[in-house]
């Protein structure tokens, strides 16, 4: 029996053959590390495995060929920088060995460093880091103290941070820097920075008109004897002067800069935008004025910068006002001096002063014929406006377009009544307009009594009227009858116009009097108007009115009596108040209740239709208040076969 005993790989020993051959493995060497700082050592761990019948007893680390360990886990302090070869070679009880080579990396340190400018106080301090890695990695991190700790930005993670000491913190700081690369490499710088106080400058000034000195003073904080000034006017112009005044050339908007040196040459600045208004230049405009009409004064001033905050106008010296564009109404005619006064929002001024001329209204008035009548209806119309230099434009109340004719001719093709306009404006603006009405209707012819009153004087009764045109014709004349309860009667007769319209209502007191002994029962009055222009009214049912001279009513007999069908009943009142008219049969049963209502004063018309009832005597009851009249009627049909 043969046997080849066979080791692998080579330096194992040599074996006689067998019949047998057999194959050793070699063991699989390999470990891990963790990447370290200078300075600090570097752990291995060995991570070899030994094939299956084995086991690793000897193992062998070279690091760079000149240290070594037997070690299974250690630790190597390398003493530089960089790469490094590391070798780990394993042997098993069978003899078999194996090994594993890796380049393990040691990361240099940062080098820490910065610095600073400008240590005053309430300015920021400027930090920069100057610090440095090396090529292999770089700065992560950055921890600042800016050894501030009554501050609340005492620490900063920034590169180039800053921070500002107040005035409590004059003396000197301890500042920390600490950084740190991507690999967790660290380190760190401390300095002593001396803070120092600096001026916190600060100024005012006079806001100036042009040709004015503006005056500046300084009134910078933390100064004292040995600091400096340097003010920069904005236009080229500087001075050293602690509280200078300039004068600028331009109006405009400047940027001034004050600079100040500390004692300890800490460097401060302010800057502020100071105007030098331009004057301005005050106007507005004169269009003519109308009498009567608010009148538009408008400002046109104007200001080369700033503002205009304030207008004062004086009209003859009597009126101001405030406001910048105000509104005056003339009262008369003529020539006013109108002076305006500006101010800019600092104060600068100008005025003007113009003449206003103030113009009459047109007076516009027309005439038009015919007055009245049926469409189409040809109108003809008159201007008798008194201002013969105006523009015209007439409305003709039924929604056409209207004329600009002096004098138009118009076609109404409806009826109706329509308001005709007429408003004329004169070459200076000047406006003023006029209506009237036409109707274009059926010629209606309506006089009416509208009121009575009357007094009774030494026994003498004078009666007055008012009476009005309702219908669609002027009214030049009309009888005026005036009678009493007894039947007397005085008719008088009025010559004048009555318009149509609202306008033409009118006042006429009879000429003639009324004797009424004391011991007359007189207790009504009527007034009736009688034949208008000469001919029977079309509307007879406001002709006539009547008043009460007493606190009683009174009853005018009924007509016609006897009656057939239709009976008017005439009740005279006092004053309003309630009544009831009532008609009974001869047995004296109520048959119905003719009125049951409230009254008026004067003259109220009752009229039934008894057309329903039989040939009788009737009697008819009047109650007002506590009075009560009776009055007998007849019907009677007096019917033929």
């Amino acid at each position: 029996h043969v046997s080849l005993i066979a080791y692998s790989p080579s330096h194992c020993p040599s074996a006689p053959f067998s019949q047998d051959i057999i194959v050793l493995q070699s063991p699989i060497a390999n470990f891990s590390f963790s990447e370290v700082c200078l300075g600090d050592p570097t752990p291995f761990t060995d991570l070899s495995i030994a094939p299956n019948g084995s086991s690793i007893v000897d193992r062998m680390w070279s690091f760079d060929g000149i240290d070594s360990s037997q070690l299974t886990n250690p630790s190597f302090l390398f003493t530089t920088a960089g790469v490094h070869n590391v070798i780990l070679t394993v042997t098993t009880n069978s003899g078999c060995t194996n090994s594993d080579t890796v380049q393990v990396a040691v990361h240099a340190h940062p080098v820490a460093a910065f610095t600073y400018l400008n240590a005053c106080t309430d300015y920021p301090t400027i930090f920069t880091s100057n610090s440095t890695s090396d090529t292999a990695s770089y700065i992560a991190t950055y921890e600042w103290n800016f050894g501030d700790p009554g501050s609340m930005d005492n620490t900063s993670l920034i590169p180039d941070p800053t921070h500002i000491y107040d005035s409590a913190s004059v003396g000197t700081h301890t500042v920390w820097l600490i950084v740190t690369t991507n690999y967790g490499c660290r380190d760190s710088i401390v300095q002593i920075l001396d803070v120092n106080f600096s001026v916190i400058p600060n100024f005012t000034y006079s806001p100036t008109c042009l040709g004015d000195v503006m005056s500046f003073t300084n009134f910078s904080q933390n100064a004292n004897l040995d600091s400096t000034w340097i003010w920069n006017f904005g236009d080229q112009q500087t001075t050293s002067i602690e509280n200078p005044a300039h004068y600028y050339v331009y109006a405009g908007t400047y940027t001034v800069t004050l600079t100040a040196m500390s004692e300890d040459r800490c460097i401060s600045s302010a800057s502020k935008d100071v105007v030098v208004s331009g004057i301005p230049v005050a106007d507005f405009s004169t269009t003519p004025a109308c009498i009567h009409t608010p009148y538009q004064l408008t400002d046109n001033s104007t200001v080369s910068n700033g503002s205009i905050a304030h207008w004062t106008w004086t009209i003859d010296t009597l009126v101001t006002d405030t406001l910048q564009n105000p509104s005056y109404t003339f009262d008369t005619t003529g020539t006013y001096s109108i002076n305006l006064v500006v101010h800019t929002d600092i104060g600068c001024v100008d005025s003007v002063r113009k003449n206003v001329t103030v113009h009459a209204l047109p007076v516009p008035n027309f005439t038009y014929t015919p007055q009245y009548g049926n469409p189409p209806l040809d109108v003809s119309f008159s201007n008798l406006t008194d201002i013969t230099q105006s523009t015209y434009n007439w409305s003709f109340g039924d929604n056409t377009s209207g004329s600009t004719l002096t004098a138009p001719h118009h076609v109404y093709q409806d009826t109706g009544r329509f308001v005709i306009m007429l408003i004329a404006t004169s070459d200076f603006g000047c406006v003023d307009s006029i209506s009237k009405g036409i109707y274009v209707i059926r010629p209606i012819l309506d006089a009416a009594v509208t009121n009575v009153t009357a007094s009774l004087v030494n026994n003498q009764l004078s009666i007055q009227a008012n009476i009005a045109n309702l219908g669609t014709v002027d009214i030049d004349s009309v009888i005026m009858q005036a009678q009493l309860q007894d039947g007397t009667v005085i008719q008088e007769i009025y010559h004048q116009l009555l318009p149509n319209g609202s306008n033409g209502i009118q006042s006429y007191n009879f000429v003639a009097r009324f004797n009424i002994p004391p011991s007359s029962n007189v207790a009504f009055y009527c007034v009736s108007v009688i034949k208008p222009n000469g001919k029977d009214d079309d509307v007879q049912s406001n002709n006539e009115k009547c008043s009460s001279l007493t606190n009683e009513f009174s009853i005018m007999e009924p007509f016609p009596n006897p009656f057939v069908d239709q009976l008017q009943m005439n009740v005279v009142l006092p004053y309003d108040d309630y009544l009831t008219v009532e008609i009974f049969n001869n047995l004296g049963q109520k048959i119905n209740t003719l009125f049951d209502g409230t009254g008026t004063t004067g003259l109220n018309l009752i009229h039934s239709d008894f057309s329903s009832l039989a040939d009788a005597v009737y009697t008819l009851r009047f109650s007002f208040r506590d009075q009560t009249i009776i009055r007998k009627v007849i019907k009677s049909t007096n019917k033929k076969d």
